[in-house]
């Protein structure tokens, strides 16, 4: 069969094919949304069921970016499954994945469950306080959930050939970078069995893109003493405290946009969406701000309105996951992980005990700056 064209969908390929392996005649498909790395089409199937087929297709491709990491879809499933199965979140089912071998439909494709939902951010500023409250408490319990999972080593979730959900190399979201030429080498993307070796391969730009651009000599500089810092560092974790660094589910794009509501009861969460690059990290690297956008999203929020927000979130979720909150806390041995963390996530950069200290705080509500 010929291939799609570059950047493009076939949609009449994509049809047949989905009514092929779900075994059942489609009637119709309509384009649904067209993001950034991928397209959603919905297919309405001969017994009136509505599926949702998302197929991945970088619009920006031919500027240079939406370089992909070749495990994201299938990351992205195994982590949908695990969680449906393993805790009480609302995700959508994932009924098919095809990785489009020859060509013919443009690009990888999954069909899913339609959930008929509204996001949360096209929502908000309608929403009563009572409804906000409500919705409120669903996302500390989706993050309760997320963060009392445990694992054995750090990196992403994959399928192995039984079926079975393992961690593999962990994966990334499509690159937003126009000098990105390729994706993570996966053999260098763990799994990592001890944080100190993730760290460290973090600090050294290991699960970076392959870019274009090469360091200049003040950043390699910086890495350099920020990868000698970790390593000279010695944490001694009291006994008693070794959960600390459990390993848990960390959703990277935890946003109001990935959080569907009833378009009818705004205040009840149906779906969190778009798993992609989903990672399985230390409890003291999980840091979640919901509510990071909400002032693109009602311009008449404060700082303060976003941080009494993000206070409520992490002690709401800190009263049902008390070792996270403790690992996202001001005791001394958490933070001094978390400033590892930092200095590793931001290692071209000079390390700042200032701009740390206001990113740390924010976490826990206590700041409104970085929210």
């Amino acid at each position: 069969m010929p291939q799609a064209a570059e950047g493009k969908i076939n949609a009449e390929v994509l049809a047949w094919r989905v009514g092929k392996r779900l075994g059942e005649w489609v009637e119709d498909i309509k384009e649904y949304v067209q993001g950034r790395h991928h397209k959603t089409y919905l297919v309405i199937l001969r017994s009136g069921v509505v599926r949702l087929v998302r197929v991945h297709c970088p619009v920006s491709r031919k500027l240079g970016s939406g370089v992909t990491p070749a495990t994201k879809m299938q990351s992205e499933i195994a982590t949908m499954k695990h969680v449906l199965k393993c805790t009480r979140v609302p995700v959508p089912e994932v009924f098919v994945y095809d990785a489009d071998a020859d060509g013919g439909v443009g690009g990888e494709w999954m069909v899913m469950e339609y959930v008929q939902g509204v996001p949360l951010d096209e929502c908000w500023v309608q929403m009563t306080a009572d409804e906000r409250a409500s919705v409120v408490a669903g996302i500390i319990a989706v993050l309760a959930e997320l963060v009392s999972l445990r694992f054995p080593a750090i990196g992403s979730l994959q399928e192995d050939e039984q079926g079975l959900c393992v961690v593999g190399p962990m994966t990334f979201t499509p690159s937003r970078n126009v000098h990105d030429l390729a994706a993570p080498d996966p053999a260098s993307c763990g799994p990592y069995r001890n944080y100190l070796a993730w760290l460290e391969s973090l600090a050294m730009r290991r699960m970076s893109f392959d870019s274009g651009l090469e360091l200049d000599p003040f950043q390699k500089a910086n890495v350099d003493i920020n990868l000698a810092r970790i390593k000279g560092t010695s944490i001694l974790i009291p006994s008693g405290m070794q959960e600390l660094c459990g390993i848990a589910l960390e959703h990277p794009e935890f946003t109001l946009d990935n959080i569907l509501v009833d378009p009818y009861d705004p205040g009840r969460i149906k779906a969190v969406i778009d798993w992609e690059g989903a990672r399985t990290v230390p409890l003291w690297a999980i840091q979640p701000r919901p509510f990071r956008n909400l002032d693109l999203v009602d311009h008449w929020v404060s700082n303060e309105d976003k941080r009494k927000l993000q206070e409520a979130v992490w002690k709401g979720v800190g009263c049902r996951a008390p070792m996270w909150q403790l690992a996202t806390g001001s005791e001394r041995v958490p933070h001094e992980l978390r400033m590892m963390y930092y200095r590793a996530w931001r290692s071209t950069m000079v390390f700042s005990p200032i701009d740390f200290h206001y990113w740390d705080r924010a976490m826990r509500g206590e700041t409104a700056v970085n929210v």
